[in-house]
Parts: structure tokens; sequence; C-alpha cells
């Protein structure tokens, strides 16, 4: 499965429980890189080649955690289009919502939604939309509660954009629909 899913480049797949007998394919003389995730197994796979007969053997250094970390280069499965049996991970995005669409609904559908401004309190003081109320962002991440709710939760900024990142960041923790303000207040 680490094989599948993610490789730092084009690069030969053998196990280490069959690496003894799999290495006669490969030229001793050319340079082997030995990876693994954490480089505990390529660190095995370094003396198991050695003793059939490689000189020049190496194992990355951190693993293929370190290249990540690095920021280097990877390559992950390509998808076909195939019936898989497993169940697939739905994600959930953050939802925009227009100024018009949350006039609406502010006023066709009040009560049925929570309403959360990220601005400071100052901003808040001296603006704020009906019936919201104001959150520092650190609570509205940490607090459980604003992840229940039967109707959406709708988060309000300056100008949307801190809104959309709380927005996707809470979108992954609950089933609740969360929305942010496009173009924020101002």
């Amino acid at each position: 499965e680490e094989w599948m899913a993610l490789r730092i480049g084009p690069v030969v797949n053998l196990p280490i429980n069959h690496l003894a007998e799999l290495s006669s394919k490969l030229d001793p003389d050319f340079p082997v890189v030995a990876v693994c995730n954490s480089a505990y197994r390529s660190s095995l796979a370094v003396g198991i080649l050695q003793r059939q007969g490689f000189q020049n053997v190496a194992s990355l250094a951190g693993g293929s955690q370190a290249w990540i970390d690095a920021g280097l280069p990877v390559y992950g499965t390509e998808t076909q289009a195939t019936v898989s049996a497993a169940p697939q991970r739905h994600v959930h995005l953050a939802e925009r919502i227009s100024a018009a669409d949350l006039s609406r609904l502010m006023q066709d559908l009040p009560g049925t939604f929570d309403l959360v401004d990220i601005r400071p309190p100052q901003a808040f003081a001296e603006y704020a939309l009906p019936g919201s109320r104001n959150a520092e962002i650190a609570d509205l991440l940490s607090n459980p509660g604003y992840l229940t709710g039967a109707g959406p939760l709708v988060i309000v900024d300056r100008d949307g954009s801190l809104a959309m990142m709380i927005a996707g960041i809470l979108s992954q923790k609950t089933q609740r629909p969360i929305k942010a303000l496009q173009g924020g207040l101002d």
C-alpha cells in the first residue's frame, strides 16, 4: 500500500521480504537508494543489498516523509476509471453565500441558521449584521458547539478571505453546512 500511495520518482518496488531474491534482477554496479516512509525498512534493505554484493547502497535519511517535508516532488497513484468496492471518502467543502442570498435567508428564514462574525470586536461594535454574534477565530475552530445545528453556519469577515478559510477547516469536521459570505462585509 505504501508503494502504491506515494513514490518519489521513477523507482522499482522491491518489498523487503523478497529483496534478497529480487535484487538479482538489478545491476550491483549501479547506485541504489532504498526508500520507505520512515527509513526503518530502507536501512534494513541496505544491509540485505550489501550482502548481495551491491557496493553503492544508501537509505534515504528520514525516509519519504523527509522528502515530502523538504517540498520535493512526489508521484501518487494514477487513477483510472475503475469500479471499486471500497467506499470513497467524501470531502466536505465549504460553500460561498452571496450577499443577496444571505439577505434573503435573513428575511425569509430567520432563526434557521447561525451567523458568526469573525472580525475584531471593535469592527463588530461599529457595524454588524442583525442576528450575528462575534467570535474569535480560535474559539470558532476549537468550540464543538459551532459544529452542531439544524441549519447552516454562516461565517462573515471583512473581505471573505478568512471566513472562507475557516469555513473550509470547519467543513472537514462536521456534516453541518458551513458557508462563508463571499466578498465579506466591506
